[in-house]
């Protein structure tokens, strides 16, 4: 009982007066002085089940957070029971579940990760049998969704502690992440970049102005997150007529074009109506036309 109280190495005569402090029997207070010559040797205690499973899912969780979300716990259970839980997401977030499996690789029971949102259609799902288990989904109306952790034995039954760790991040995150990958060629090259504007396809259609000076070369990127297909990009001039387009599936936009004349200019997006739920970004980049440099820039 006592080392699961000690997540750090300690020494034997530490454990001896925890231990007598607990009211464990059998252990007298006057040994610790025989013990002292042993004080300088660490003793490694073993994780608790719960520790172990935390560990676990924080090996996934790691990855994301690096990409901008926000990880927080949601639940810790074991494989005696199903488990239920409802988690309530605001519209416009990217939500992954991570359950973190205690010694994944050796336990004899495996786990199935259901969500469901609220009226009970499964949104994602995972079975994994000796291993962790991870699931995403997107909620661009927000909602409550049910999350259910259901163990599945393999052979001889175990009892296997886990955790659930829930992180999130906002749609436009990601796709201001794919744009800015395009972005960064032409940075390159001398453009200057800025937010023309952002959306969702609960939007079908989004349109943009944008004035721009004469004798300016132009590009207009569409960067999607991972739950919207692509976009259809489309720029027409002041005069109605269109200086570019472009039609991606699974893919980002980009439309290339240059002014002869001053003038406002209208940037429309288009998403699929049979598209899953998600966001885009739009950027646009500018640079004066001038004498091409040698490193492939204009001079003004």
């Amino acid at each position: 009982m006592a080392t699961s109280l000690i997540t750090q190495p300690v020494s034997f005569r530490n454990v001896i007066v925890i231990a007598a402090t607990l009211g464990v029997a059998g252990v007298p207070f006057t040994n610790t002085r025989a013990i002292e010559a042993c004080a300088e040797k660490p003793v490694k205690v073993a994780a608790t089940g719960a520790e172990a499973a935390v560990v676990d899912a924080k090996k996934i969780a790691a990855k994301f957070r690096d990409r901008g979300y926000v990880i927080q716990p949601l639940a810790n259970g074991d494989s005696s029971s199903p488990t239920l839980c409802t988690i309530a997401v605001e519209p416009g977030i990217d939500c992954v579940l991570m359950l973190g499996i205690e010694n994944a690789k050796q336990a004899k029971v495996g786990f199935d990760l259901v969500v469901k949102d609220d009226i009970g259609r499964t949104v994602a799902s995972d079975t994994r049998l000796l291993n962790r288990a991870c699931v995403a989904f997107g909620s661009a109306r927000g909602g409550d969704y049910t999350v259910s952790v259901q163990p599945v034995a393999a052979g001889q039954k175990s009892h296997i502690c886990w955790s659930l760790l829930l992180a999130t991040r906002s749609y436009l995150v990601q796709a201001n992440e794919d744009a800015q990958k395009v972005a960064a060629k032409f940075q390159a090259r001398g453009y200057e970049f800025r937010t023309l504007g952002k959306g969702d396809n609960q939007q079908l259609a989004g349109s943009f102005s944008l004035d721009l000076p004469k004798a300016t070369d132009c590009v207009i990127i569409v960067g999607v997150d991972q739950f919207l297909p692509g976009a259809d990009l489309v720029v027409h001039d002041a005069d109605g007529r269109v200086v570019g387009k472009d039609s991606r599936t699974l893919k980002r936009a980009a439309v290339e074009f240059s002014t002869a004349t001053a003038g406002r200019f209208k940037v429309t997006v288009e998403t699929s109506k049979q598209a899953p739920l998600g966001a885009y970004v739009v950027l646009a980049g500018i640079q004066p036309i001038g004498p091409m440099n040698k490193g492939g820039t204009r001079s003004p």
